[in-house]
């Protein structure tokens, strides 16, 4: 659809209200909630002027196609990569605002009652002569949103408790002002600071739908309970704190509460000291960031075992398939596949379905864990659903990261690492990408580096999954620190089958020779089919040094390890 075409002009439309932004399906300018224009591609502004014309209706892909490409042939994916620019653009991370129906197109849901004199959205439900006005008052360093509504000439507060939203798909969380315990001249010597770079690191993580300052700090100072604010920000988990200033001490205390379930999940102090005011904002925020991730990972494992999967939403699914593919099985790597698969036929635009569908070809490619699927052909499909992945949401840091283990697998270290790089560009506080990208220095003989790596990615999430601590216990190996490298696994809560390689080879080189064997022993009764071919298949032309390579086959045959 070019900006001359006059194919779909109809009535005068009036501003739409999408989220915190604006819309004008006239001027076809975007603007967020403090008036300024956001950019989108050109395509992509024809996309969500189609639907902003056809609002709260059913279009379909067809229509859609016809209407914004008329003399262009054009396949799904120019289409699939517009509604991505448009939910990015729109920070509509749980797709609310731009809905897709399964096989049938997408539906546009902007707020009704436009005011289009003030901008404002008014709420249907608290009748026609009530309009709901947001007013931003300065407090501090930061802004406080307070909700009024009109009720004749005079203006009174109101409740945000009455505010009840539905839950988003993914896990939504609000960070609450930190309370600020100091005493003296020294109260509020770090104002919302702490809160704020929270909210902001938080949401660099795609899989969490956070909600904005503005909104969760209207609860500062005060006593709510946050079942309450869950119930009036429409978010399943809240974290509150506090932060006291003593001398040249700081102390930070954080808790997670899942408000559906009213019980605490996680809870921290961080004493620091004050030499470097902003480096220990820095690694404090940067901490809880990291953790909070991990600790709503688990929460969501744990609450979506309870359901079946034919319930299921996309995010859902593919929050089911990270934690069977994490389980390192061959049956773990199929049942990730198969949810996978599910999640991107609900929805076809998900990045991160495409994200852990390349996981599971990269778990193929790398252990043989293929069920049906030639292993050859897995890096294959790894790289295509990586670029499909960067392709729908290539802010992503997530895609990033599977597209540079995949590179990886190739044997483009350099380039691997260069992806990496990029990820962690992207989401310096993923614990999990800091943590993988060790694997390429490896190969690289950058040991030490890569070790560093690894005990930051450990320091950033204290409550980090074992195989962070089997990464380690492997560079250790190839570093020559083998008692260093055993305490790493003994460490670890429950070794994954496959890490008894590292603890074997560790092992032999400590003179533990029967307890190495022991290892591959019980390594192979829970798999039995493993042997020295598929390992060398795993490790074949990336180590720098061959004889690298070699010395650790060697380690796993003293240990019993078949050919």
């Amino acid at each position: 659809m070019s900006r001359e075409s006059d194919e779909i002009h109809t009535k005068p439309a009036q501003p739409l209200k999408l989220g915190d932004f604006t819309f004008s399906p006239q001027t076809h300018e975007l603007k967020d909630e403090n008036g300024l224009t956001v950019h989108l591609r050109s395509q992509s502004t024809d996309v969500l002027a189609y639907l902003a014309q056809h609002s709260g209706a059913l279009v379909s892909k067809s229509d859609l196609i016809a209407n914004v490409w008329p003399d262009t042939f054009v396949t799904d994916d120019s289409l699939v990569q517009c509604i991505a620019d448009i939910r990015r653009a729109l920070d509509d991370t749980g797709h609310r605002i731009v809905q897709t129906l399964p096989k049938k197109g997408y539906r546009l849901v902007a707020a009704s009652g436009h005011d289009t004199a003030s901008g404002i959205t008014s709420r249907g439900r608290f009748g026609s002569a009530s309009v709901l006005i947001a007013f931003f008052l300065a407090f501090g360093a930061g802004l406080s949103l307070v909700v009024w509504r009109a009720t004749g000439p005079e203006f009174a507060p109101v409740d945000p408790a009455v505010l009840n939203y539905p839950l988003p798909e993914k896990p939504s969380i609000a960070v609450l002002a930190f309370d600020d315990l100091s005493q003296g001249e020294n109260k509020g010597y770090l104002s919302d600071a702490i809160s704020e770079e929270i909210i902001t690191r938080l949401s660099r993580f795609p899989d969490l739908f956070v909600i904005a300052r503005n909104s969760s700090f209207f609860y500062r100072g005060g006593s709510a309970d946050p079942r309450d604010v869950a119930r009036a920000l429409g978010v399943r988990y809240v974290l509150e704190g506090s932060q006291k200033k003593a001398g040249e001490r700081l102390r930070i205390s954080a808790r997670l509460i899942d408000a559906t379930a009213g019980n605490a999940l996680w809870a921290e102090s961080y004493d620091r000291d004050l030499t470097d005011i902003f480096a220990v904002q820095d690694d404090i925020t940067r901490t809880i960031a990291a953790t909070l991730e991990q600790n709503i990972n688990l929460a969501e494992y744990d609450r979506l075992l309870r359901q079946p999967t034919e319930s299921l939403g996309a995010y859902e699914l593919v929050n089911r398939s990270r934690a069977e593919r994490l389980k390192f099985t061959p049956e773990g790597n199929q049942a990730a596949k198969v949810l996978s698969e599910r999640a991107l036929a609900l929805d076809p635009g998900y990045s991160e379905a495409y994200f852990s569908l390349a996981w599971v070809h990269i778990n193929c490619y790398r252990w043989g864990w293929c069920g049906d699927l030639p292993q050859d052909q897995a890096l294959d499909r790894a790289f295509g659903a990586a670029r499909r992945a960067v392709a729908l949401d290539p802010g992503s840091g997530l895609a990033r990261w599977v597209l540079a283990n995949a590179t990886m697998q190739s044997g483009d270290l350099e380039q691997a690492l260069a992806e990496y790089d990029r990820a962690i560009a992207l989401n310096p506080n993923s614990a999990g990408v800091l943590a993988d990208s060790i694997e390429p220095l490896v190969y690289l003989g950058r040991t030490d580096e890569a070790i560093a790596r690894i005990r930051a990615a450990i320091r950033l999430n204290p409550h980090h999954p074992d195989w962070y601590l089997w990464s380690l216990a492997w560079a250790q190996y190839f570093a020559g620190d083998y008692q260093g490298g055993l305490a790493s696994i003994r460490k670890m809560a429950k070794i994954p089958n496959l890490a008894r390689r590292t603890q074997a080879a560790l092992l032999v080189r400590s003179g533990r020779l029967d307890e190495a064997r022991a290892a591959i022993g019980t390594l192979l009764e829970n798999a039995p089919g493993y042997t020295i071919s598929k390992q060398r298949h795993s490790i074949e032309g990336k180590f720098r040094d061959p004889g690298a390579a070699e010395a650790f086959l060697d380690d796993l045959r003293r240990a019993g390890l078949p050919e």
